[in-house]
């Protein structure tokens, strides 16, 4: 959102991606399918989770394809259709532009909102990057008993 709010050609792809990589992380976690291994299906826990779990990735695919649509402007962002997807981050920065400005007296503009996000996207891949290439192959996949 935050990279949107400057119109950064990155934040299409993120507004793709993400809720991808939101039912990729909700499929393979670990716990969650011990869990659901070891009770039985018709229990009130192991329902709800199951319930939750399709209910969030039906959410997620829907918005990832309605968002496919948006790929079109990562070259081109002066279409009428490219409009509709910034609408509303600029909405939301408006609000945090208010509530910036009332808590800390300062100015948030469009490039403090797309810096801030381009630290966020930097601060996931290194920590991804990091679990991917330094922790998996030493340790594999840990789930529990911290």
């Amino acid at each position: 959102m935050l990279l949107l709010t400057d119109q950064k050609p990155l934040g299409f792809l993120t507004l793709f991606l993400a809720p991808l990589l939101i039912v990729i992380s909700v499929w393979f976690w670990v716990d969650l399918n011990e869990e659901l291994a070891d009770l039985p299906p018709w229990r009130p826990l192991p329902f709800t989770v199951r319930l939750w779990r399709s209910a969030l990735t039906g959410f997620c695919l829907i918005a990832s394809l309605l968002s496919s649509f948006s790929l079109s402007c990562i070259s081109n962002q002066t279409e009428a259709s490219c409009q509709a997807w910034l609408e509303a981050p600029l909405r939301m920065h408006r609000i945090f532009e208010g509530v910036f400005n009332f808590l800390f007296g300062g100015q948030w503009t469009e490039p403090v909102a797309a810096f801030i996000g381009y630290l966020g996207l930097l601060a996931y891949v290194v920590g991804f990057m990091q679990w991917l290439l330094v922790r998996l192959p030493k340790q594999g996949r840990i789930a529990g008993e911290f």
